[in-house]
């Protein structure tokens, strides 16, 4: 998770690459329980869980809806009814379909993108570990190397 304003890196997990991003997001936003404002997150983060664990931290959801998320009516037949999903998320879908300026407001995302390459560009983006637990400890290395700089305010 990164921090728009700074783009200070916030939290952060490593998983094995067979974890989907999906499963990650509630656990990191834990640590972060009623500090959070907004949650900008792309269509990989996109499910009922992520939107109530986003919205239980007393954040707003801003993910981005899959070409293929769909409303269902109650009856079960497609098309113009209601998303079947927990409150969080059908609030988030319907102010997506309602609400013009939201788009706008998920592309704020781009400075999470950006803060990501600044990462890659600064302090390297290629691990020459050799072990698994050393590309652990020598991408946590980085990510607290960045945030020192970010701290420090040193411009690259």
């Amino acid at each position: 998770m990164i921090d728009r304003a700074n783009q200070s890196i916030l939290t952060w997990k490593f998983t094995d690459p067979r974890v989907a991003d999906t499963v990650v997001l509630p656990e990191l936003i834990q640590p972060l329980r009623g500090q959070l404002k907004e949650v900008l997150a792309d269509a990989g983060y996109l499910s009922n869980q992520n939107c109530f664990a986003i919205r239980m931290a007393g954040a707003t959801p801003f993910i981005r809806p899959k070409s293929t998320t769909i409303k269902v009516h109650r009856e079960g037949r497609k098309g113009k009814g209601k998303w079947r999903a927990i409150p969080a998320f059908s609030d988030m879908m319907q102010a997506h379909a309602t609400q013009p300026d939201w788009m706008a407001q998920y592309f704020r995302r781009n400075s999470v993108e950006s803060a990501f390459a600044a990462v890659k560009r600064r302090v390297g983006g290629i691990l020459a570990a050799v072990t698994a637990h050393m590309l652990r400890i020598e991408a946590a290395l980085k990510l607290v190397a960045w945030n020192l700089l970010r701290l420090g305010n040193v411009e690259y």
